[in-house]
């Protein structure tokens, strides 16, 4: 079986996991954007946390696919 991870589009580069990571902290500061660093900080680790879970796992494309079905559904106010 092939793995989502390895075919799923990322920018040149960055690895899957970079991508994943990347977007995944920038959604985060753009729910709490007036939110310091020391306030964040508690967040930024958790979420550390749920993406190092995620990589051992090897489901780095699956959240991201998942990721354009959910926005898909947004844009077609699904």
């Amino acid at each position: 079986m092939a793995s989502l991870s390895a075919s799923y589009p990322v920018p040149s580069g960055e690895t899957i996991d970079e991508f994943l990571a990347r977007l995944s902290f920038e959604g985060l500061r753009r729910r709490f954007p007036n939110w310091d660093d020391s306030r964040l900080k508690p967040y930024c680790e958790r979420l550390e946390f749920e993406l190092e879970t995620i990589k051992q796992m090897g489901f780095p494309g699956y959240f991201l696919v998942v990721m354009d079905f959910i926005q898909w559904a947004k844009d077609q106010d699904i």
